[in-house]
């Protein structure tokens, strides 16, 4: 399983089975309790992210489509 490193920075202290991977050693703490400067930034907003993950979107499509 995949987990986004913002929610798991933002929601996952709080979500029950993420507890419980982190109590069971299935979860290193690190995922959850990030060493700051090792991690990127995050995004401001859940708005920001949609909004540059659209951009990601678009800029495959475009380059996919002049191949």
């Amino acid at each position: 399983m995949r987990l986004c490193a913002g929610w798991l920075a933002v929601v996952g202290p709080q979500h029950v089975p993420t507890r419980m991977a982190l109590i069971t050693g299935a979860l290193p703490r690190e995922a959850v309790y990030p060493d700051t400067h090792d991690w990127p930034a995050l995004h401001a907003s859940l708005a920001d992210l949609l909004a540059r993950r659209q951009e990601q979107v678009a800029a495959r499509e475009r380059d996919g489509a002049s191949r």
